[in-house]
């Protein structure tokens, strides 16, 4: 994934490390995708919006 933010690339292991401190992750309410590198909090995809995403590239 790419920050919206400061445009440094990330993966998802790279972003679950950026929160280990925040309280709301023990919770597991959480939707936001944490940038490593500037902080940004980035709203994390629905699993129905990656499964569509996923559908329209296998027909293309």
């Amino acid at each position: 994934m790419k920050c919206a933010l400061c445009g440094y690339e990330f993966d998802q292991n790279e972003a679950t490390a950026a929160c280990k401190n925040c309280p709301t992750i023990m919770s597991g309410s959480c939707n936001f995708i944490k940038c490593p590198n500037c902080g940004f909090e980035i709203a994390a995809e629905s699993k129905l919006l990656k499964l569509l995403k996923k559908l329209r590239r296998s027909t293309s």
